[in-house]
Order: C-alpha cells, then sequence, then structure tokens
C-alpha cells in the first residue's frame, strides 16, 4: 500500500490552514511542526503533557487543541508536535471516515452504517 493523505483545515486563534496530512495508522492524533502549532496560535491545554513512546524512548509532549473541518465535518482534535503533518487512523475512524486500501483515499462512512461494534448500543430497545 502507497501512502495515503488526508487534506483538512485547522482554525487557531492566529490563523486558519488548510494542510495535506499524512495518514499514519500507529497515529492517534494529530501532529504538526511546532513552528505550524505556532503560527495558527493554537492554546496549549493546562497541565495538558502526554508521555508517548518512540523509537528512542518515552518522551513527555505538552499537547494543544484545535478546530477543524474534514469534508465538511467539524470536529474538535488534540494536536501535538511532530515533524510532519499527520492526522492518525483512529482519528479517523472516531470521525466517521475510514481508509479504503483499494481507493488508497480516505472516505466517509455512509450514515446508514452503525460503524464498529463497540458503537452499537447493548441496551434493549
Amino acid at each position: 500500500m502507497s501512502r495515503m493523505f488526508a487534506t483538512a483545515t485547522l482554525i487557531g486563534s492566529a490563523s486558519c490552514r488548510e494542510y495535506e496530512f499524512l495518514v499514519d495508522p500507529g497515529h492517534v492524533y494529530i501532529g504538526l511542526p511546532q513552528s505550524e502549532i505556532k503560527a495558527l496560535g493554537l492554546e496549549s491545554i493546562p497541565r495538558g503533557k502526554i508521555e508517548m513512546r518512540t523509537a528512542t524512548g518515552t518522551i513527555e509532549q505538552q499537547i494543544y487543541w484545535s478546530i477543524g473541518r474534514i469534508d465538511g465535518r467539524g470536529f474538535v482534535a488534540t494536536v501535538i508536535p511532530a515533524s510532519i503533518a499527520l492526522i492518525g487512523h483512529q482519528f479517523l475512524d472516531n470521525h466517521g471516515f475510514r481508509v479504503s486500501p483499494v481507493t488508497e483515499t480516505i472516505e466517509r462512512v455512509p450514515d446508514e452504517e452503525f460503524g464498529p461494534p463497540y458503537m452499537v448500543s447493548q441496551w434493549p430497545v
């Protein structure tokens, strides 16, 4: 499978920019270079730090929040510093998109589909 990209717009207090994100199956959040986080004017989450495992060990990262749009759908996202613009596969799943290995693009999950089994209610009707 080749590399897949997803286009999304992030909105900060200083700027609104469209990015071509590399879809990373192992990434959970949205990743942006620190210079882009600053240019957008993204707010850091107070006392918001997460530990991340990398190839060279565990590091602590400040996290930020942003609002944005992808394919006309609005979202609120956690953003972390990264060397390039990344969007996590899990982020896409959680926002109603799936990665198609056939077309090598992202696509909306149709509204009539229920989604992953963990989203289906087990309560009696």
